[in-house]
């Protein structure tokens, strides 16, 4: 459908368009300005990379969670 006209009404007057992540990213990919929404968090690289790093080792020594079979009895 291309781009919306607001996205055309902001380049003619000479606004860039801003980019925004609705979901969430666990990196931004490059240095620009961008739609932040209320609630949201922005931390510095240098606590970015050690959070990603502990989430990283958290995940690899995460047990296994066996969810227990119920044996049921027939009845006839």
């Amino acid at each position: 459908m291309g781009r919306m006209f607001g996205d055309l009404f902001r380049e003619h007057l000479g606004f860039p368009r801003l980019s925004g992540y609705k979901n969430g990213t666990p990196y931004v990919p490059q240095t620009k300005k961008y739609l932040l929404h209320k609630g949201e968090m922005v931390i510095p690289k240098k606590e970015a990379t050690v959070l990603r790093r502990k989430m990283a080792e958290k995940k690899k020594k995460a047990p296994v969670k066996k969810t227990p079979v119920k044996k049921t009895k027939d009845k006839k």
